[in-house]
């Protein structure tokens, strides 16, 4: 369960919100303030699901659909944002993985309104796409994560006077990619 709220969170920290180009900043202040918006929302589905004692197919089937909802809403908002310069490679990569990803959930809601076992829902294909969707942003957030770190060292130096102004701008966003996992076993096993 923890291993989807970390893919879950941390496309919920990628997602923002522009229409021009914004400083890394900016950018930064705008990753933070979608996690304001999105993050109760999304945590609270995977939150309540994981209390229930015994949840069924069809607690799963409403899972996906506030997820759906959720993630559909971070796609547009992080597809409207014009990254900076320094980050632009990275958050198209980002755009295509929460895409991805999107699309994923979508599909495995679909299907899970038409299986009738729990091992049906786990040995489907949907299922296994969305395993794959979800891991393979690791390497895709670990870079974008690389990329504002290298900004914010720059910001060492922000108060001197001498510094150009374009390295004193500096984004500070945390995006967890280190609580995306290299193996992901089932986490819906009863």
């Amino acid at each position: 369960m923890r291993y989807i709220l970390a893919g879950l969170g941390l496309t919920v920290v990628l997602a923002a919100c522009g229409g021009s180009e914004l400083s890394m900043s900016e950018y930064g202040d705008r990753l933070n303030e979608v996690v304001g918006a999105y993050g109760p929302q999304a945590e609270a589905a995977w939150i309540e699901f994981g209390e229930l004692p015994e949840p069924t197919l069809e607690d799963v089937e409403t899972l996906f659909d506030r997820d759906v909802a959720t993630r559909v809403g971070i796609e547009a908002a992080f597809q409207d944002l014009d990254p900076p310069t320094e980050v632009a490679e990275l958050h198209d990569l980002l755009v295509r993985w929460i895409t991805d990803l999107t699309d994923a959930d979508q599909a495995l809601l679909a299907r899970v309104g038409t299986v009738r076992s729990w091992d049906e829902f786990l040995e489907s294909a949907e299922y296994r796409t969305f395993e794959e969707a979800l891991l393979a942003g690791a390497e895709v957030c670990n870079g974008f994560q690389a990329a504002l770190d290298a900004t914010g060292a720059r910001g060492l130096f922000a108060e001197t006077p001498w510094m150009p102004g374009d390295l004193k701008d500096i984004a500070d966003a945390v995006i967890g990619c280190d609580a995306i996992p290299d193996d992901l076993d089932p986490v819906f096993k009863q």
